[in-house]
């Protein structure tokens, strides 16, 4: 992200971004993840803002319009997004149980941005590495081994579901004979 992006996103947004955020956006340290909309920590400008924007109007469900002190920073895709409180000295960090602010399951995780940050990003890259992405790479190259981890895990899993099928064919023709 660059710094005119976060200004287009405080423009269009009229809200000002902590430092805090503002810095680790600037750098993002994860390449691999850089320009990401699936990550707990999104790096898409133009998608942060449509989001932040979705949830300001509410959404269905009886999701309730978020205050503008709520920013949107990103959801890995289990429909519980984090945003940051802009009122905060210290960005802190919320977790939205299914874009709904306003239930008591939802509430502060992290009085700062920065530590949330660091600790997120920390176990973002041990996850990539675990899944053989070099968290350095490019996003192309993170799109090519995440893919082939699919297809080899679809190919796996067709095996297992063979060789189940065999022994059951197999175990069906001692009951029955």
């Amino acid at each position: 992200m660059t710094e005119a992006d976060l200004r287009r996103i405080q423009a269009e947004l009229e809200i000002e971004l902590p430092e805090s955020y503002r810095k680790t956006m600037l750098a993002f340290p994860i390449p691999a993840c850089a320009g990401n909309d699936d990550t707990e920590l999104w790096d898409d400008p133009e998608l942060l803002i449509a989001r932040n924007r979705e949830y300001r109007q509410g959404a269905p469900g009886g999701v309730k319009p978020w205050p503008a002190h709520l920013f949107f920073v990103g959801d890995g895709g289990s429909g519980c997004p984090h945003a940051i409180d802009l009122r905060s000295p210290d960005a802190a960090v919320w977790w939205i149980d299914h874009g709904h602010f306003d239930l008591d399951s939802s509430g502060e995780i992290e009085s700062s941005f920065s530590e949330w940050a660091d600790a997120y990003l920390r176990d973002l890259r041990d996850d990539l590495e675990g899944d053989g992405i070099e968290p350095l790479s490019t996003p192309e190259d993170r799109d090519r081994v995440e893919t082939r981890n699919a297809r080899e895990s679809f190919v796996a899993l067709v095996v297992v579901i063979a060789v189940v099928t065999i022994f059951l064919i197999g175990l069906a023709a001692i009951v029955s004979g």
